[in-house]
C-alpha cells in the first residue's frame, strides 16, 4: 500500500474503534440508557452518575484503550499513521456512527492516544486532573485544566505533526465541553 492508503486505512480503523460506545454498552448491561441520566453523555463521568464508580472506572479504561490501541498499532507503520488512527479514534468516540453521531467528550480516548504519543504529557495531564479533582470535585473543570496543560507543555515537548494533532484534540475536547464551560461561568456546574 502507498502512504496515502495506509493513512486512510488507519483513519478508518481508528474511527471504527472509537465508535464502539462502551459507556452505552455498560449502561445497557446495568439496565440503563446513560443518555437519559445526568449530562446524557456516554463518557466515564456520566457513568459514575448513572451506575456508580465501578461503571465509571470500567468505561474510562475501555475508552482509554480505544484511543491507545489504534494509535499504538498504527505507530508501527509511522508517526503519521498513528496520528491518523489516534485523531479518528477520538472523533469516533465523540461522533460514533453507532449512536447516530452523538457520543462522548473525548477525554478518556484523548488520554489513551496521549499514552502512545507522549507518556510525559500523559503524566502531566493526569497530575493536573487528579490534583484539581481532589480539591474541587468538578470533573469538567479538571478536564479543561488538563487539556490546557497538554497544549502548553506540548509546545515544549513535542513538535511537528504530533503537536498540531494534540492541539486539534485539545480544541475538540474543549468544544465538546462548551455546555460545561457555560455552567462553570455561571457557577452552576455540578460536583461529582
Amino acid at each position: 500500500m502507498d502512504n496515502f492508503s495506509v493513512l486512510v486505512f488507519w483513519a478508518v480503523a481508528g474511527y471504527l474503534a472509537g465508535s464502539i460506545p462502551f459507556g452505552w454498552i455498560i449502561g445497557k448491561l446495568l439496565g440503563k440508557d446513560v443518555r437519559n441520566f445526568g449530562s446524557g453523555n456516554i463518557g466515564a463521568t456520566n457513568l459514575v452518575r448513572a451506575g456508580g464508580k465501578s461503571a465509571g472506572i470500567i468505561t474510562f479504561a475501555l475508552d482509554f484503550l480505544k484511543g491507545a490501541v489504534p494509535a499504538g498499532l498504527a505507530i508501527r507503520n509511522s508517526v503519521d499513521a498513528s496520528v491518523a488512527a489516534g485523531l479518528f479514534a477520538v472523533i469516533g468516540h465523540d461522533f460514533p456512527i453507532t449512536l447516530r453521531f452523538k457520543g462522548g467528550k473525548g477525554i478518556s480516548s484523548t488520554l489513551g492516544v496521549l499514552s502512545i504519543w507522549s507518556t510525559p504529557l500523559l503524566l502531566i495531564a493526569s497530575i493536573v486532573w487528579f490534583t484539581l479533582f481532589a480539591v474541587l470535585k468538578i470533573s469538567s473543570l479538571s478536564s479543561l485544566a488538563a487539556l490546557l496543560s497538554i497544549a502548553v507543555a506540548g509546545y515544549f515537548m513535542v513538535s511537528g505533526t504530533l503537536f498540531y494533532a494534540l492541539l486539534f484534540l485539545v480544541a475538540l475536547a474543549a468544544a465538546r465541553h462548551y455546555p460545561n464551560i457555560k455552567r462553570l461561568l455561571f457557577g452552576k456546574e455540578k460536583r461529582l
